[in-house]
């Protein structure tokens, strides 16, 4: 539904709202209204046979679209919302993890990154 009032934003002549104000009425983040242009500018094909089978899209269809999102989420069954930030979270405590693990066999005897020090410390011009 999103596509193709965006579509329709990037078809349309005459004057029109901002990119940044269209995206606003549509609830979404600008820059994916960019990338869906970028996508149409490629091959609107798509597009194209959607606005002829299905017509201009209606406000009414997106309020309808909304709602049964809004049900998904409720039952799990999309993604929550801070999704990106709990992806890098992880990511950063992994990392954390990882440095920390390699601090703790950097002092065992024998361990991988001992040995790897103690090459280099070989290796290294006196």
């Amino acid at each position: 539904m999103i596509k193709r009032f965006a579509f329709q934003w990037y078809t349309c002549h005459g004057s029109k709202p901002s990119g940044r104000a269209w995206a606003k009425m549509l609830g979404i983040d600008h820059a994916w209204l960019l990338k869906l242009v970028r996508g149409f500018r490629k091959d609107p094909t798509e597009m194209l046979q959607a606005q002829a089978i299905e017509g201009d899209p209606r406000l009414v269809d997106l309020e309808r679209a909304r709602e049964r999102s809004q049900e998904m989420w409720c039952r799990g069954e999309l993604r929550p919302r801070e999704f990106r930030q709990w992806k890098r979270l992880r990511r950063e405590e992994r990392a954390y993890d990882k440095n920390r693990r390699l601090k703790a066999e950097a002092e065992i005897p024998f361990g991988r990154e001992w040995k790897r020090r103690m090459r280099a410390s070989r290796s290294a011009p006196k």
